[in-house]
């Protein structure tokens, strides 16, 4: 690119960040404040760059702590401006052998200031531009020298977490909102999932499925072959006769081996309707699934809320049928039978936690994903990620679990 950019929308903030960090080697960056990394956005942009250095304020104690750690454990320069008044700039000097790039404006680094925010930048690039990026860059390391400069080790970040941690807790007594309180609340919550490319949404499925192996010894490959079990043993279209052997039974409710996505058995009433319901009510359910099932992208949200409303009129609710659906089109439908994860949604979607025990509650969720750039990424050509790649929806249960 050459010329100057105005970006006006945080999709083009992200696109052009994300394109800048690809194409140059460094980054100095001048900011008032750093969020918090478990948001992963724009923290893993930064990953394709050479090196890094930050130049950020920490005035109210309102940078996250953890986003100093971050980029310390990333081997990336930091550097503290303590100043007596607010430091506020927002400004990021990109460079390369051969070219330099300027993009500021009001966007801190941060996960609200990239795709909270109603934020304006603008980005400057180009050979005829260079000498005044290169300028400007000069006059603004310059002018840090007036303030105070903090190199930070161990032993500051621990006090400062001290200081960041009782302004949080007093913030929340208080029910001020504030951009840090936020920023905390929506790292509970995985709030990358509406905004973040396929990268981001692989590598948190990663990290999920690396959580899920220490502790349930559950591996990528296990998870895959439940997949294909249940595509072998559960194809569609069914009958009211797939739920006559008891390993079906088992494998719809989630039982023994075929836990992972939720046990929904603790439902007495669908174990009933599934083992002795009557002939029409087993009907009922096969139908609703298939048609279900058949849906495609984009999605008829209008006869998913009608076939669910059928399947609860049997009596368990979508946090049941939701599982039903993950495991005969994991590509479109998601689990919310685990509470942690209704939890962490009603966070991220400003709804309480029961929201999304109910059809609306579900479909809404649903809409949120399928808008998402992760779920619209192409097919990937590497196997072991079109692996979860065709599954990447039903596979969101090891981020949230």
């Amino acid at each position: 690119m050459n010329g100057i950019k105005l970006i006006s929308n945080q999709y083009l903030l992200q696109k052009e960040f994300k394109r800048c960090c690809e194409e140059y080697d460094h980054l100095e960056m001048f900011v008032a404040w750093v969020g918090n990394p478990r948001n992963e956005v724009p923290f893993y942009y930064l990953e394709k760059l050479t090196s890094v250095k930050v130049f950020v304020g920490i005035a109210f104690d309102q940078t996250s702590p953890e986003g100093i750690e971050c980029l310390l454990d990333n081997k990336h320069t930091v550097v503290i401006v303590d100043a007596d008044q607010t430091y506020h700039p927002k400004l990021y000097f990109f460079k390369s052998q051969s070219k330099t790039a300027l993009l500021i404006g009001s966007s801190n680094f941060t996960y609200s200031g990239f795709f909270e925010n109603i934020e304006a930048n603008v980005l400057i690039e180009g050979k005829e531009h260079e000498d005044s990026i290169k300028k400007y860059f000069l006059e603004n390391r310059k002018g840090i020298d007036a303030y105070k400069q903090i190199s930070p080790n161990k032993t500051w970040l621990k006090e400062y977490k001290k200081r960041y941690r009782i302004r949080q807790e007093n913030l929340k007594q208080s029910k001020t909102k504030e951009e840090s309180i936020r920023e905390d609340n929506l790292a509970l919550a995985s709030s990358w999932l509406n905004k973040a490319e396929w990268e981001i949404y692989l590598k948190q499925i990663k990290k999920g499925m690396g959580l899920s192996e220490k502790i349930h010894g559950e591996s990528v490959s296990r998870k895959i072959a439940c997949f294909t079990d249940y595509s072998g043993h559960l194809k569609i279209p069914w009958t009211p006769t797939i739920f006559d052997t008891i390993e079906n039974r088992r494998r719809i409710l989630g039982k023994g081996k075929y836990a992972w996505l939720g046990h929904v058995g603790a439902s007495g009433r669908i174990q009933q309707l599934l083992a002795s319901g009557s002939m029409a009510e087993k009907r009922v359910i096969a139908n609703a699934i298939n048609d279900i099932a058949k849906l495609k992208m984009p999605l008829d949200y209008g006869t998913l809320k009608k076939e669910l409303n059928k399947l609860e009129k049997l009596g368990p609710t979508v946090k049941v049928w939701g599982r039903v659906l993950a495991i005969t089109r994991p590509d479109i439908y998601c689990t919310i039978s685990s509470e942690s994860v209704r939890k962490s949604l009603a966070i991220l979607l400003h709804k309480p936690k029961s929201y999304f025990e109910t059809i609306d509650g579900y479909i809404d969720l649903l809409k949120l994903i399928h808008q998402s750039p992760w779920f619209n990424s192409l097919r990937p050509k590497n196997k072991s990620e079109e692996d979860i790649w065709l599954r990447r929806v039903a596979f969101l249960d090891v981020v949230f679990y």
